[in-house]
């Protein structure tokens, strides 16, 4: 924090609430939104392993996603996932899936439980059937049981299984969830499961884009690297601080984000679904 403190932009905080007036002006309901958003935030010093969980499971769903459409993904899935961390394992039961092989690749998976058959829309040797998509892609199912197998460890070892993370380096606890996380969980994601804890925030392309108009990072790329993230996290840190009471880094974190997607109008990333058609007219350039 100290080295953000002393690459902190000279203006950024007056920029911040210029926009943030801007915003509340032109759109009423983003203050209670953000505020909101900062109410439900999980003290990691005292949340249970059941309180963590939902907002745990649905991250890799959000990974790479728009906001509407992980959310529409999210609320058609809550009835199989909330809830139900302690019977989700990987190698035995309704949900078990198995992972060999490639690390994303569809046929690295084999769905083995009924649930997970039917919510991938496998066949009964677990395979994918043709032509036909899933409830859910496979490596995001597999993100979602291994995060509960995670949990179910960490709840063994402590009844509050993440405290530890309160006082934590996030440069050192970012990448060490990521190993033990395993597929799926990217540092951005990683980092969007602690927004929820309020000790991080999620650089997404609307935090990100904001984060440029503050001078917080000139990066321009859709993803920032870990690195990156990391700088924005702490720099966003840094201006919460300088804001003074009446402001949590979640309520931050959500204003910069409404900035950019509402008065900046940032467009939602669109992910290319490649076709082998699409393949083949690459490898023909």
């Amino acid at each position: 924090m100290q080295q953000a403190d002393r690459l902190y932009p000279e203006g950024a905080t007056e920029k911040f609430l210029e926009l943030e007036h801007d915003l509340h002006c032109q759109f009423p309901d983003a203050k209670s939104d953000a505020a909101k958003l900062a109410s439900e935030v999980l003290d990691p010093k005292v949340a249970t392993a059941d309180a963590l969980w939902p907002i745990i499971w649905n991250k890799p769903i959000h990974a790479g996603n728009n906001e509407t459409g992980a959310n529409n993904t999210v609320a058609r899935l809550r009835q199989h996932f909330d809830g139900h961390w302690r019977e989700i394992f990987r190698e035995e039961g309704d949900y078990s899936i198995t992972h060999q092989g490639s690390k994303n690749a569809n046929i690295s998976f084999t769905a083995n439980g009924r649930i997970a058959r039917d919510l991938l829309n496998a066949d009964d040797n677990g395979q994918v059937v043709k032509d036909v998509r899933g409830q859910i892609g496979r490596s995001r199912y597999y993100a979602i049981v291994s995060a509960a197998e995670w949990l179910r460890r960490r709840e063994l070892l402590d009844e509050y299984p993440v405290r530890d993370f309160a006082d934590a380096d996030l440069r050192v606890l970012v990448p060490k969830l990521e190993d033990e996380l395993g597929i799926r969980w990217r540092h951005i994601t990683v980092l969007h499961l602690l927004t929820d804890l309020g000790i991080a925030c999620k650089p997404d392309i609307h935090l990100t884009t904001t984060a440029r108009v503050l001078g917080f990072t000139n990066i321009t790329a859709r993803e920032p690297k870990r690195d990156e993230a990391l700088q924005i996290v702490e720099m966003t840190k840094a201006l919460t601080n300088r804001l003074g009471d009446g402001y949590t880094l979640r309520y931050v974190d959500k204003t910069m984000f409404q900035i950019s997607k509402l008065l900046f109008r940032t467009p939602e990333p669109v992910r290319e679904r490649k076709t082998r058609a699409n393949k083949l007219n690459e490898v023909a350039k």
